[in-house]
């Protein structure tokens, strides 16, 4: 599996609606395709049932004037010499208002200030 691969995400509404990026039956959803201002809650869950990676979420505090900016990943790649480029490591990020939540393909996590960047 390729590590931009690892992990599936999952957004709740204010109203408590479950987004998931692949529903039950199998249609695939867009991060952007929730209204940011909304969410209370985001989840990087291992795609593979079983797994033994954890899951991490980022709770989000409207009472506190926290707000969920974005989730984006970042592809890091290395040489394999004659075989060309290949994927090194493949890091998910949950953006809020106060943090970022940075989450690698091994299941290890980092958090820092929203305006942070991870560089390998």
């Amino acid at each position: 599996m390729e590590p931009s691969e690892v992990y599936v995400w999952e957004m709740e509404t204010d109203n408590g609606t479950v987004i998931k990026q692949v529903d039950d039956d199998g249609v695939e959803h867009r991060r952007d395709e929730v209204d940011p201002h909304v969410v209370v809650r985001f989840t990087l869950k291992p795609r593979q049932k079983g797994s033994p990676l954890p899951s991490h979420s980022a709770i989000v505090d409207h009472e506190k004037q926290e707000r969920y900016v974005r989730s984006f990943g970042r592809g890091f790649i290395k040489d394999l010499g004659l075989a060309g480029y290949g994927l090194k490591e493949y890091v998910n990020c949950v953006e809020t208002s106060f943090y970022r939540l940075w989450v690698f393909s091994n299941g290890q996590c980092l958090t820092t200030n929203p305006g942070f960047e991870v560089y390998i």
